[in-house]
């Protein structure tokens, strides 16, 4: 089994490691649930026929919890998964996080005891992961792929923490040759340089992932994306590049974006 990389949701290899990420909210705030208990991975639908891994957790009061998953800075949860070889490949997997939320509303009928593993205490919530068969791309070097950028955010505002998406297209956008250029995306590795005043590098080509474009779209559904902290910047209009490593050895550049934090 490959120690590193890790890859992201959208990029999940056989034979490889694979972040599935998780956060939780109560209300609207970010609460760490009382016991995350399983976590079930289905093939395409949930259903019990489809289930392929399951992943245990500790009990809370273990002083492994809440391993195998690991608590990040900002209050998510990492889930690193080794995916077997013969992991079905490519298919899209949902992966069913099974926990106990606080204990507010079970203290008041059950005295505070109750059994952790009595599935009537549990919640469910899902998420979606890709996978692809391990990293093998084919080029038969006959047509060149080229793909197109889309800035999709412009204005930012101090304080903010969130996602900097950019589309990514293929082109030409409506007749791009489907068997070539999809098979490759998951395999794409963008970086971002952010700058001010055109010379003073703020970020310098840090790591993006891939992404899905929230709606429905035809033919650019994907997107790179990059968690910006405007706290790490002063109010004012910046330049971002993109850079896009194929696997095929080629590296695309954008054209010169700007973003304004305000």
């Amino acid at each position: 089994m490959t120690a590193s990389p890790i890859y992201n949701r959208m990029s999940g290899r056989a034979g490889n490691r694979v972040n599935l990420n998780m956060s939780f909210f109560k209300n609207g705030v970010p609460v760490d649930p009382y016991a995350i208990r399983v976590v079930k991975i289905y093939r395409s639908s949930v259903e019990a026929a489809n289930l392929v891994m399951e992943v245990p957790f500790p009990d809370p009061a273990s002083i492994d919890y809440p391993f195998p998953a690991t608590k990040t800075a900002d209050g998510a949860y990492d889930l690193v998964l080794d995916l077997p070889c013969d992991f079905p490949t490519p298919d899209v997997f949902i992966d069913v996080w099974h926990f106990v939320p606080d204990l507010d509303c079970f203290e008041e009928t059950t005295a505070g005891e109750f059994d952790l593993d009595d599935e009537s205490y549990w919640i469910s919530k899902c998420g979606k992961l890709w996978v692809f068969p391990d990293g093998w791309y084919a080029d038969d070097g006959l047509m060149v792929p080229d793909l197109g950028f889309e800035p999709l955010d412009v204005q930012f505002r101090a304080g903010e923490k969130r996602f900097l998406e950019v589309g990514l297209m293929p082109l030409p956008l409506y007749d791009f040759d489907y068997c070539q250029i999809m098979p490759m995306i998951p395999y794409l590795r963008p970086t971002i340089t952010i700058t001010h005043g055109g010379c003073d590098i703020l970020v310098d080509a840090e790591d993006m992932e891939m992404g899905l474009r929230q709606g429905s779209f035809r033919t650019n559904p994907f997107v790179a994306k990059y968690l910006l902290d405007t706290s790490r910047f002063l109010r004012g209009t910046y330049s971002y590049q993109i850079t896009l490593n194929l696997p095929d050895a080629q590296t695309i550049v954008s054209p010169k974006y700007t973003l304004t934090i305000s």
